[in-house]
């Protein structure tokens, strides 16, 4: 469709609600808009065919299945047959993604509230899992198998560097579950990050208001570590004073151990935790001190801008970004209009995003995702892997964000072409530079395009 035609469409009544210069933006990556300008219209279905969950393996997935295929089964869709989640095999069962049907309420079903599954769109999982395994790597045997490049007795080091909310930072730990390992999540804000802890703490720590339900005891206990950091990604590792450590699994688990789940902390126990975190973060910076073992290295170590922590065998940076591939938060918002022509005249609010369509606020927000790519890259150990992702189509945010720091590395970093051929989808593509992967928005009516938002990854690594 033209985008003169796609404009008509849109310019019918009522007046479309979102403002011109976004149609331009989405007519430019052939992102049809006319189903998402109808949310709330009477008798339109929902744009997106699905939305997603992927299970949490603290619980048996047999019985999680179970209580998910009645739950799903009971929510009646008019005119349509029940449904039941459908398992998502082209990111990997090991994950444990299910679509389910885009009108099933999951805030309010057991499966969610209990802590059994995790609301998370599949095209994010998939930066988690390009990251950490070599399934999706177009040349594995050039990559190595990851699982097995370190000794089973080494410890891991995962580094989450715009871990908010924190959905990819628990993914990342389960898929360690079974191996010594520290996941790191680092983000600037307070109220994000202690969204993040929240989440942690529901998945990771506790699965219902009692100690411990009885369908978990046979399942063994993970051996990976979260630590949360809320202090600037750009510099984060390099300078001591700054490390703000506010939450560790383990010390959690501890805390719990001793005063119990119900229990709130009074002030003295508050005053506790922040000195444990404290000593907790000097021991990772201390570690790092301690293995440098020649004089170039230590000078290395004490250089501006050089880490002091111990470095990563993984490092995410999923950036923030200008969003417009999340259309998922833009139909909420469009819920709020009206059907009434009369009223949209009036009360019709545009939808937006200067992010996108101010070059000045563009060129910053670029200028903060090279900080983070370069800063997550400073922290990677040699021989590491790196994936750097959005949830923008933007080529400015994106492809022209790894091309600059393959540029500026030319003798270290290199790219690691990634595919998702399993997912048989003319949605997902090889982004402008090869080896780079767009999930496009999938707002098609095809039952069997088992993903949502719109996304961009590239995997990186660096030369030992």
């Amino acid at each position: 469709m033209s985008e003169a035609a796609n404009g008509d469409n849109l310019s019918k009544d009522p007046p479309s609600r979102i403002s011109q210069e976004l149609r331009n933006f989405y007519a430019e990556h052939n992102v049809d808009l006319a189903r998402l300008e109808q949310v709330g219209k009477s008798g339109e279905s929902d744009p997106f065919p699905f939305r997603f969950v992927r299970l949490n393996p603290r619980f048996d997935r047999g019985e999680s299945l179970k209580i998910l295929n009645k739950e799903v089964g009971e929510h009646k869709v008019e005119g349509k047959e029940p449904h039941k989640p459908i398992p998502v095999n082209w990111i990997g069962s090991e994950w444990g993604f299910f679509a389910l049907p885009a009108s099933f309420p999951l805030a309010s079903s057991e499966s969610f509230t209990s802590g059994r599954v995790y609301g998370m769109d599949v095209s994010s999982g998939a930066g988690a899992a390009a990251l950490l395994s070599n399934s999706f790597d177009t040349n594995p045997s050039q990559t190595g198998d990851h699982n097995s490049a370190a000794d089973i007795s080494d410890e891991i080091r995962v580094l989450d560097l715009c871990c908010c909310p924190g959905l990819k930072l628990c993914a990342m730990a389960d898929h360690f579950r079974d191996q010594k390992a520290t996941i790191i999540g680092v983000d600037v804000s307070e109220p994000r990050m202690a969204l993040c802890k929240k989440i942690v703490t529901k998945y990771q720590l506790s699965h219902s208001d009692d100690a411990e339900p009885a369908n978990t005891s046979s399942i063994p206990k993970a051996k990976a570590n979260i630590q949360l950091y809320c202090q600037d990604g750009t510099s984060f590792g390099t300078n001591w004073k700054e490390q703000n450590l506010v939450f560790d699994t383990r010390s959690a688990l501890e805390d719990i151990s001793v005063r119990g789940k119900r229990k709130r902390m009074n002030k003295s126990a508050r005053a506790r935790e922040r000195k444990r975190l404290k000593e907790i973060a000097s021991e990772d910076w201390t570690r790092s001190q301690q293995s440098t073992t020649n004089e170039d290295s230590n000078q290395e170590s004490q250089a501006p801008g050089a880490p002091g922590i111990l470095l990563f065998d993984y490092v995410l940076v999923d950036a923030e970004c200008s969003t417009d591939g999340s259309l998922k938060h833009m139909k909420e918002r469009l819920k709020s209009g009206t059907d009434d022509p009369k009223q949209a005249e009036e009360t019709t609010v545009i939808e937006t995003n200067d992010m996108l369509t101010d070059q000045r606020q563009l060129d910053e927000l670029v200028d903060l995702q090279k900080r983070l790519l370069e800063s997550g890259y400073r922290l990677l150990k040699p021989g590491g892997k790196l994936v750097y992702s959005t949830c923008s189509l933007s080529h400015a945010q994106n492809e022209n964000v790894v091309k600059w720091l393959l540029e500026k590395y030319p003798d270290d970093c290199y790219s690691i072409p990634v595919n998702f051929l399993n997912a048989k989808s003319t949605l997902i593509v090889e982004g402008t530079l090869k080896g780079t992967i767009r999930f496009y928005p999938n707002l098609a009516k095809e039952d069997m395009e088992l993903f949502g938002d719109g996304f961009f990854l590239a995997k990186l690594g660096k030369r030992e």
